[in-house]
């Protein structure tokens, strides 16, 4: 009798022992599969706004023979002011004519330097503290004409804004600058990006 009753015990067990024994046998035959490798260079600057040679088809085109650089412009902004180091753009959508101190302007400008990267450069700017502290927060290394150049506001107010693009290449500091009334800042800084796009150093 108690061999009869340790029967269906022995059998229990030996299916259980089977059972585990079965699982991890297949759990061994499992190959995982490698995980995919992707190869990718980080990039250290972001690009601007790109534009279409369509949408900058019509665009006006700035040159400076000095320096050697060009960029596009669309026909809603004027030259007031330009001469061999630095040129002054208006833009007549956003409140500006020829004489009015409102609205959107944009600048460039050329500095020789014996300094040989954007980021050399951007440490040697002379400003106070809380501008400095105001560039750092914002500065970002964007691709200028395949180069690298700083991008960084300069000045954080309710009523006007300023965002400068420093660009250091064979001996010279290019800068490209944006400021205005705020009002019109989300939308001027769109069209400073495409015309960012369209700068070329052609020495």
């Amino acid at each position: 009798m108690k061999q009869s009753g340790l029967a269906p015990i022995l059998i229990i067990l030996l299916v259980a022992i089977l059972g585990i024994g079965g699982y991890f046998a297949y759990k061994s035959s499992l190959k995982t599969a490698p995980a995919p490798v992707v190869n990718s260079t980080p990039s250290s600057s972001t690009n601007p706004i790109s534009t279409s040679s369509a949408e900058t088809a019509n665009w006006k085109t700035y040159t400076s023979s000095k320096f050697k650089y060009t960029f596009k412009y669309s026909n809603d902004w004027n030259v007031v002011q330009s001469n061999e180091d630095a040129t002054l753009l208006k833009n007549k959508k956003w409140g500006f004519n020829t004489t009015s101190s409102q609205g959107i302007t944009i600048s460039s400008s050329v500095e020789k330097t014996s300094l040989t990267t954007s980021s050399d450069w951007y440490e040697q700017l002379d400003s106070d503290g809380s501008s400095k502290s105001i560039m750092d927060k914002t500065k970002v290394h964007i691709s200028l004409d395949g180069k690298d150049a700083i991008q960084y506001d300069f000045t954080e107010s309710k009523q006007f804004f300023e965002r400068n693009v420093d660009l250091v290449y064979r001996g010279n500091a290019y800068r490209l600058e944006i400021g205005g009334d705020t009002k019109f800042k989300d939308e001027a800084i769109l069209e400073f990006n495409q015309i960012l796009s369209t700068f070329r150093v052609t020495q």
